[in-house]
């Protein structure tokens, strides 16, 4: 039976770096809502119509699952609502693996300012806020977390 493979973790923290390797690795199906914006409109900057974007994630994390691939879901699912949301369209995978990448936020703040796409940071401090509040709890769904350490 297919595994699903949950990324989170803040803007900046390494998971597509991480995460892409992981789907190659293991020959997963890679879904990341970053990819599907840029379907979208034509730009993964464009931070618009969340609902519509999960959701296409979420029913080809179904579909993969349904057809016995295993998932590596890229996102931040930083608040509680996001993850039992993705862990919900992964329900028949025998296995929900959530993958933390804890990065240290200064060092998140500052692969940010590297990168093509620039979160602003504000944003990530609200996110960095607002995944203190939340942080991933067993009875969200998932077999099993992961916390990956990042320096």
């Amino acid at each position: 039976m297919a595994v699903a493979y949950i990324g989170m973790g803040l803007p900046g923290a390494g998971k597509t770096t991480y995460l892409l390797k992981l789907a190659q690795l293991i020959d997963a199906h890679y879904i990341c809502a970053d990819d599907i914006r840029a379907e979208i409109y034509g730009s993964a900057e464009i931070q618009k119509d969340h609902a519509r974007v999960w959701s296409i994630v979420h029913r080809r994390a179904s579909a993969a699952i349904d057809s016995g691939k295993d998932v590596v879901i890229d996102g931040t699912h930083i608040k509680k609502a996001d993850r039992k949301a993705t862990i919900k369209s992964c329900k028949a995978a025998s296995k929900i693996h959530i993958i933390w990448l804890k990065t240290p936020y200064h060092l998140c703040l500052k692969r940010n300012l590297a990168r093509d796409r620039v979160v602003p940071e504000d944003v990530i401090t609200k996110m960095k806020w607002q995944l203190e509040q939340q942080p991933p709890l067993n009875s969200e769904g998932f077999n099993e977390l992961e916390i990956i350490y990042s320096s």
